[in-house]
């Protein structure tokens, strides 16, 4: 009696094992025949000093998923440039925070007025194009903003190439501070900010966001 119980019960979990097996297929290949994903991998986390995206990494934000690149060195060379084309006009390029140097720099470039043909710090950023280690070509880069800059400034040490001197930022100065006159520049030496004439020759250094 014992050993027909026993069989009965074996009987019984074996055909449970088999159902939950079968359950386990019809699912498996439900999934592979109506193409549903898998679950995608976490997106990378960027941090400050990784070379990525065309040059080095200096702020980060939202867990590291975005943030703000810095070219490798100064543009034009390094030789310090004007920010002006050759005419003082008031280009409205007043936006600041992150991000609004790529505004700024399409402003400036579009209402610049008449030029001279000398290159100057908008463009050279606008223009400037890079290729990464794996032939990636980054070509969205711009004239950070006063605080983009000031931001690019607390990580000198980490982006390095910075001289000593002062570097343009975007950001004109509204129109009750002689826009068409004067931009907001940063001293890379000691950090402080200041509005200085547009035909002043100063470093510049390209950054894009991410």
């Amino acid at each position: 009696m014992d050993i027909i119980k026993k069989t009965k019960q074996h009987t019984k979990f074996t055909a449970l094992l088999l159902f939950s097996i079968g359950i386990l297929l019809s699912c498996n290949a439900f999934a592979i025949s109506f193409g549903i994903p898998d679950v995608p991998p976490a997106p990378p986390v960027h941090f400050i000093k990784e070379e990525y995206g065309g040059g080095i990494v200096f702020y980060v934000y939202d867990n590291g998923q975005h943030g703000l690149i810095a070219a490798t060195a100064d543009q034009n060379g390094g030789v310090p440039i004007r920010w002006y084309g050759g005419t003082f006009t008031n280009t409205r390029a007043r936006a600041n925070g992150i991000g609004a140097g790529k505004e700024n720099t399409v402003l400036i470039i579009a209402n610049q007025g008449a030029v001279d043909g000398v290159a100057f710090a908008a463009t050279v950023c606008n223009e400037f194009s890079v290729k990464d280690a794996h032939g990636v070509k980054y070509g969205d880069w711009y004239l950070p903003s006063k605080h983009e800059l000031n931001l690019l400034f607390k990580q000198k040490a980490v982006v390095g190439g910075f001289k000593s001197i002062s570097y343009w930022s975007s950001t004109e100065t509204d129109s009750t501070e002689s826009g068409d006159l004067n931009a907001w520049a940063q001293d890379f030496d000691v950090g402080l900010q200041f509005v200085l004439n547009k035909d002043a020759q100063l470093g510049v250094r390209a950054i894009r966001a991410f």
